[in-house]
């Protein structure tokens, strides 16, 4: 076989061969992506993304996510009084939540299954709250004596 036989064999295997490796990478790729892309979203993770934390006294919490059609998440807290939130509004970047307000008018198929998601009384003040990564939701039950439950829903833009 001549040398130019030769070369031309060997570039050809010498393509296929980075071909093969350029295809292992991006396989391996997108099933990391998709690997830490359903790893489990915590409630630390939905406050960090928020960028607050739990008010003190924070009692009975519950927490959701879900990550179709967007990341959404809902917590639910109850707290001494209302204003025991007020540095949890300012962290999250919260409009204060207004007498009478409710950003949550009708049920939510998506929250049906959470028995605990409960936000439709009669004694209320809400907010909503667009911070260009989320959107952000809060009605705060007063309907309760004493103390109130805070709904918040956000989902990612």
């Amino acid at each position: 076989m001549s040398g130019l036989w030769r070369g031309i064999i060997a570039t050809r295997y010498l393509k296929r061969l980075l071909g093969t490796a350029a295809l292992l990478v991006l396989v391996t790729g997108v099933a990391l992506v998709g690997f830490l892309a359903s790893r489990n979203f915590t409630i630390d993770d939905g406050l960090a993304a928020l960028g607050t934390e739990l008010p003190e006294g924070a009692a009975d919490v519950q927490f959701a996510t879900q990550t179709r059609p967007t990341r959404i998440f809902w917590l639910r807290f109850s707290l001494e009084s209302e204003k025991a939130a007020a540095a949890f509004w300012e962290q999250a970047g919260i409009v204060t939540p207004q007498d009478g307000f409710t950003p949550f008018p009708q049920p939510n198929p998506y929250e049906a299954e959470f028995t605990w998601w409960q936000p439709f009384v009669t004694v209320y003040s809400g907010s909503y709250t667009n911070t260009g990564s989320y959107i952000i939701e809060v009605l705060v039950d007063r309907s309760g004596a004493p103390g109130v439950i805070v709904y918040l829903r956000a989902y990612a833009l």
